[in-house]
């Protein structure tokens, strides 16, 4: 069932970039200002359909936004509105901003004011300053920096501020405790998006390696590569990688001094250490 919340503040968003004067009273009830002057009490959970009205679907939602504006004089609006539903599902493989800031919240929202944004500011980069200092190392694997971090989280408040705030201005303390919740809620996801991201370039990588007539380009791949072959194994690979003249210089470089090492039987493939 969809939330007060919810309905209250798409309505509101949606008139306000209609132009249409409209005032939030509790819950779901507003006034809405006709072009005559004359102000109307609505309650918009019995004038329309809020399940319509609060879905994602953008053509049933308008439908039921234009019930309330044709009767009250304003026409048909099309609200501001973001792109498009995309295509196919976005993976965290290759849209983890996608995913993170969660695009399907996100289209739905409606831009924050500047004075919302002052108003959240501080929540907003505390919680990204805590995410940083406890996740510095996965987020600068990613190249993701403290400022990057505050992006996300106004990408979040967006979401928070166009579907779960409270309009009312009585239970201001009570959005800020929510929206502290939303944003921990949030960077969680997104440890958790980074930690698949990495196992899921791990596991390519080991496919990678393991593929014995593919050419290695570069030297951890060599290195990791090696360090799981027996001598001879190595012998024979690097015979190999070197005769096909796929290796970049560097690379090529190190197979050679491999290559030499493994002339005394005495030494053995070295692999990097890890840290």
């Amino acid at each position: 069932m969809p939330s007060s919340n919810l309905l209250s503040n798409r309505f509101l968003a949606w008139s306000e970039s209609s132009n249409i004067p409209v005032i939030h009273l509790n819950d779901a009830r507003v006034k809405i200002r006709d072009p005559q002057n004359r102000w109307w009490s609505l309650d918009l959970a019995k004038a329309i359909n809020k399940y319509e009205f609060t879905s994602s679907n953008r053509n049933d939602a308008l439908r039921q936004f234009h019930r309330i504006t044709q009767t009250f004089g304003y026409g048909c609006p099309i609200p501001e509105n973001r792109v498009g539903k995309p295509s196919k599902r976005a993976s965290y493989k290759s849209e983890e901003f996608l995913v993170a800031i969660r695009h399907n919240e996100f289209r739905q929202a409606h831009n924050c004011s500047p004075a919302k944004f002052a108003l959240y500011k501080d929540i907003v980069r505390q919680r990204a300053k805590k995410f940083w200092y406890f996740n510095a190392k996965i987020c600068q694997t990613y190249g993701l920096d403290y400022d990057d971090l505050v992006q996300y989280a106004n990408c979040w408040l967006v979401n928070f501020c166009g579907l779960y705030e409270r309009p009312d201005a009585s239970k201001g303390d009570d959005n800020r405790r929510l929206l502290q919740n939303y944003l921990k809620q949030r960077f969680v996801e997104l440890y958790a998006t980074l930690q698949k991201k990495c196992k899921s370039i791990s596991v390519e990588k080991e496919s990678y390696l393991a593929t014995q007539n593919d050419p290695i380009s570069d030297t951890d791949a060599l290195e990791s590569a090696l360090g799981e072959m027996s001598p001879d194994e190595a012998r024979e690979k690097l015979e190999s990688l070197l005769n096909s003249g796929g290796l970049d210089k560097e690379t090529a470089e190190l197979a050679r001094i491999y290559q030499r090492r493994l002339s005394n039987p005495r030494t053995q493939p070295q692999t990097k250490e890890c840290t």
